[in-house]
């Protein structure tokens, strides 16, 4: 039976398309899965790894005709030095290596999984980068300035890993010691990298200075010092900062009313009335100011409010408690603060400008100079012309008239 051509043609054509069609086949090699290791950061009680710490990684690898090897290559970054260690198996699928050691100045490092099972059929996983702690860094602060001998007050340090407040030195141990004593004060930071710590004041009325260590394996860091003043007899300790001074609007233009919130401390342990001063300052010059009185008790704040005009440019706005001392206090040093304020220049809109608009302008620009080159033209064209004429006559010639070139062609 002869075939006809278009047969024919559709039958190649279904051929070609059958065999263009891939069959399905199975990745070749073990497959991976449930990958991690520890120490590990952010689990919950967790602790990045840092310098010297022993990383266990664990993963599930599986293939029917068994693995043959498995091996675990992880390179330093920066440097980029590679090692390759072994895995053992944890029972069933479950592997692990326990033997991985952090390099020291790494900031991290990458890892992989490299298995062949039992055809030689090798398979990876992909590069897992794992995050190192280079350092902890603390802060300290108290929540009092000065105490009674004996009274209590306490000591709160935070830290955090990297220079990155987000990353918090959770469950670190804490160390607080008194400068020159043996007495020392231990504690652990919470979930939020914070540790509070209630401290006993000294009986002898002085100054004494804290310090604090934050301790998490193998890296440690420390607080800045804090100092206590123990004394008998109570005194006030007025404070202001320059983030106590809020003012609106933080963008001013030339023209706005400015409001400045100032927030007033007393961080001693007495009342006290005093004065305060508010100054103005602009190229130099006081431009306006501000007294008053007012009493704050002891560990109390006080606010106060000043307001202006403002005018173009830069001016300081300073802020200074009892101006005079007049009162006694635990610290004096702590009794000024002042902000830099900018004001830009204010751009009138349409509104502001009356009659004399952007528009009226280029009007008048194009228009003033047209008028004036025709008034020059009608003031010289007749006098040209009578010259013209008085010319003519004296040359016994006949003048025209002054409407000739009106005049239609004869």
């Amino acid at each position: 039976m002869k075939l006809k051509p278009v047969v024919i043609c559709a039958l190649i054509l279904t051929s070609a398309v059958l065999m263009a069609i891939p069959g399905r086949t199975k990745a070749a090699g073990p497959t991976f899965s449930d990958i991690t290791w520890s120490p590990k950061y952010p689990w919950p009680g967790a602790f990045p790894p840092s310098t010297g710490d022993k990383i266990n990684v664990t993963a599930t690898i599986e293939d029917p005709t068994g693995i043959n090897f498995l091996n675990l290559l992880y390179c330093s970054i920066p440097g980029g030095l590679c090692t390759t260690w072994g895995m053992e198996s944890a029972g069933g699928s479950k592997y692990y290596n326990k033997s991985l050691t952090v390099f020291a100045n790494a900031t991290g490092g990458d890892i992989q999984i490299v298995a062949t099972n039992g055809n030689g059929e090798q398979n990876s996983t992909a590069l897992y980068y794992i995050a190192y702690a280079l350092s902890v860094n603390a802060t300290m602060s108290s929540d009092h300035g000065s105490v009674y001998p004996g009274g209590l007050f306490n000591l709160t340090v935070s830290a955090h890993y990297w220079n990155n407040t987000s990353a918090m030195a959770e469950y670190s141990q804490v160390n607080v010691t008194r400068v020159g004593s043996t007495e020392h004060w231990n504690g652990v930071t919470n979930a939020t990298g914070e540790c509070k710590i209630a401290v006993t004041a000294p009986l002898a009325i002085s100054t004494y200075r804290y310090n604090a260590s934050v301790t998490n394996r193998t890296l440690t860091g420390y607080a800045n010092e804090q100092t206590i003043a123990v004394q008998i007899e109570p005194l006030p300790d007025l404070e202001v900062r320059a983030e106590d001074i809020v003012y609106s609007p933080h963008a001013p233009t030339e023209g706005d009313n400015i409001t400045a919130n100032i927030t007033i401390h007393n961080i001693g342990t007495d009342n006290d009335t005093f004065e305060y001063s508010v100054t103005l300052n602009t190229g130099g010059s006081k431009v306006k100011w501000w007294n008053s009185t007012i009493t704050i008790h002891a560990g109390s704040t006080a606010v106060v409010h000043v307001w202006w005009i403002v005018v173009a440019g830069k001016q300081w706005l300073n802020v200074t408690l009892d101006p005079d001392n007049d009162s006694r206090e635990l610290n004096e040093q702590n009794n000024n603060a002042s902000v830099l304020i900018t004001a830009s220049k204010l751009i009138k809109t349409d509104g502001n400008q009356g009659f004399f608009t952007p528009e009226v302008i280029a009007v008048v620009v194009v228009v003033i100079p047209v008028l004036i080159v025709v008034a020059i033209l009608a003031v010289l064209l007749p006098a040209m012309k009578a010259a013209r004429r008085k010319k003519a006559e004296q040359l016994g010639e006949p003048s025209e008239s002054p409407n000739e070139e009106d005049q239609p062609p004869e």
